[in-house]
């Protein structure tokens, strides 16, 4: 299974956790949505972009075949498509079967719409162009185009603008035509949804990344220890809420308190309501469920069994029930 850190978390919400699940629920399930929730992205169900790790398993003249965690995705590229690869822009024809990717990926659509692809290395270099501070020199600037010299001598292109904050010499109402060629500035980029490279802010003076910007740690009181969420066992029962069925991935969503789960079943895991047999995706979101599971040598929460409890008065296929957990 991918692990979350693999994903760029980066998104456009544009639906309710509701209407998603009425979406799960139904016949036409996208491929796209399940890996989504594979990744572990509860709280980014309703995602049109996603980002991730893959590996090519299949390419012809539409599009590729990919492996993202352990689903086969079909995304199919476009002239707009950006292919990338040794840290500079290339073409489709340079990627093949069995290629180590990071894709960007328009999963709304079916097959997904390949919107952007580089080999792995890459990839991380351009996450870290378009979210970290970057040192490196002014090679031109035309059109609205900043070509630069980066770190190891990769050359890159920016877009800038007159919007875009300028920082020399101590004046922070600093002009485009203030920057001279070989000039050594560090610059925050930010990505554009034409998926070009906007200068945010230029300085002559090295900026500070936020996310290295740490709080201090608090020290713990006896009231923030007993707040803590303690870690899921190896094994045990986990009392929950219910919130979606996946049948493509073999997986149900719960929640127990704050923290969402994603939880894996096999054909050997039973599922009962009230004594009776009952098929996941009848079960109405938000009934209470107690899960006995293990976990299994990847991590992944394996459920054996999962017994169901109504909230009273709810009438379902297997009768009217009038029994609560809590």
């Amino acid at each position: 299974m991918l692990r979350q850190t693999s994903l760029y978390s980066e998104c456009y919400s544009t639906s309710s956790l509701d209407e998603v699940g009425r979406t799960l629920g139904g016949s036409k399930v996208k491929l796209g949505w399940a890996i989504a929730m594979l990744l572990g992205l509860a709280s980014l169900m309703s995602a049109k972009t996603l980002v991730a790790q893959a590996k090519i398993v299949g390419v012809d003249a539409r599009g590729f075949d990919l492996r993202v965690g352990t689903e086969t995705l079909r995304a199919e590229d476009g002239v707009k498509c950006r292919f990338w690869r040794n840290y500079g822009r290339s073409d489709r024809a340079a990627f093949a079967s069995g290629d180590e990717v990071v894709v960007r990926l328009d999963i709304g659509s079916d097959p997904a719409d390949l919107r952007e692809m580089a080999e792995a290395k890459t990839g991380e270099w351009l996450a870290q162009i378009r979210s970290k501070p970057q040192e490196c020199v002014v090679e031109k600037i035309e059109n609205g185009d900043m070509a630069v010299v980066l770190a190891e001598s990769r050359k890159f292109t920016y877009r800038v603008s007159d919007k875009s904050e300028i920082q020399l010499k101590g004046r922070t109402d600093a002009k485009l035509h203030h920057l001279e060629k070989g000039a050594k500035v560090w610059v925050k980029g930010r990505l554009l949804p034409t998926l070009d490279t906007w200068v945010v802010l230029i300085s002559d003076q090295p900026l500070e990344d936020p996310a290295e910007k740490k709080p201090a740690k608090k020290p713990d009181t006896p009231e923030r220890t007993k707040s803590a969420i303690p870690a899921l066992p190896n094994s045990g029962k986990l009392e929950a809420k219910f919130l979606a069925c996946l049948l493509t991935l073999s997986m149900i969503d719960v929640v127990s308190g704050s923290k969402t789960f994603h939880i894996t079943f096999t054909r050997e895991t039973k599922f009962v309501m009230q004594g009776k047999s009952v098929s996941p995706n009848q079960v109405p979101k938000g009934t209470d469920c107690v899960i006995t599971y293990k976990r299994d040598s990847q991590g992944r929460i394996i459920a054996s069994k999962v017994e169901f409890f109504p909230p009273r008065g709810i009438e379902t296929e297997h009768g009217t029930f009038n029994r609560r957990l809590y």
